[in-house]
């Protein structure tokens, strides 16, 4: 099985989904999916920020900017005719490798919580949660990719 690119985000996983490209546009997303935000989107809303500021008084808000970007970059890719990438979160029933592994990865961060890991249990007593960032799950292992 091959590596899988995974996100946790303001404290929820994600794999990544393409939403698949059609002619007549991408149809209904999956419910939670974001675009990801890569370089072009980034780079796109930083140009829209500074051409702004030069024609409006005040500072833009980041929010719109990004998702013009974001909207510009699906039409973009529905041009090319490519796929558009972004993220999904996971589910325990079509996932259950993943969420298995990170159910492992919590207990490893929690060697000082007894099993069973009871919602109770977890809600009365300090926990560490995986923190925001990339992971890669392989060999049903997850694990950051700066290697904690």
């Amino acid at each position: 099985m091959t590596a899988i690119t995974l996100l946790i985000e303001n404290g929820q996983l994600l794999k990544p989904y393409a939403r698949p490209w059609r002619p007549d546009g991408w149809g209904p997303a999956p419910p939670g999916w974001t675009a990801a935000d890569d370089e072009w989107i980034e780079q796109r809303t930083a140009e829209l920020m500074d051409g702004w500021r030069k024609t409006l008084e005040a500072e833009p808000v980041p929010a719109i900017a990004r998702n013009q970007a974001r909207q510009e970059r699906g039409e973009l890719l529905q041009a090319e005719r490519k796929p558009w990438p972004g993220w999904v979160p996971t589910n325990p029933r079509t996932d259950p490798r993943i969420t298995r592994a990170y159910r492992e990865l919590f207990k490893a961060m929690n060697t000082h919580i007894e099993p069973p890991l009871t919602p109770n249990k977890i809600e009365h007593v300090e926990v560490t949660w995986p923190p925001d960032g990339y992971y890669v799950f392989a060999n049903g292992k997850m694990q950051a990719v700066n290697g904690e």
